[in-house]
């Protein structure tokens, strides 16, 4: 993972775009739609918030969305720091890698978009109740 004093500095904006599928009725030919592959990750966006931070969460989604080689590997190469894979991104990566194969990549990593931007109590708990 890269270290940013904050990441969100750097915009945003790429996330917000895909984040918007999470909201939005557009259905990609899937199974499992981007707003069902969100409330898959609350649980532990959730825990990961937690136990390591709100930011560390955050910042471990966008870095896992923005990591090409994790999408091209399937999530065999994973964002590390110093050759070593994070403990909140190894707890992430794993959830993500159980619904990947019924979301798809665009759904899956608009999931990880929404927890990575998404600063509203509210709005999360309105996508994880369903």
């Amino acid at each position: 993972m890269t270290a940013m004093a904050n990441w969100k500095t750097a915009g945003i904006d790429d996330l917000r775009d895909r984040a918007r599928f999470v909201s939005s009725e557009e259905q990609a030919s899937v199974a499992m739609s981007a707003r069902v592959a969100a409330r898959c990750l609350a649980g532990i966006a959730g825990y990961v918030a937690r136990r390591f931070g709100l930011d560390v969460m955050q910042r471990t989604c966008a870095e896992l969305v923005r990591h090409a080689e994790a999408w091209t590997t399937r999530l065999g190469r994973l964002p590390h720091e110093n050759g070593v894979v994070t403990e909140p991104t190894q707890l992430i990566a794993v959830v993500v890698a159980s619904i990947l194969p019924l979301a798809g990549e665009k759904n899956t990593r608009s999931a990880l978009a929404f927890w990575a931007t998404e600063m509203d109590p509210a709005v999360w708990s309105v996508v994880a109740e369903g």
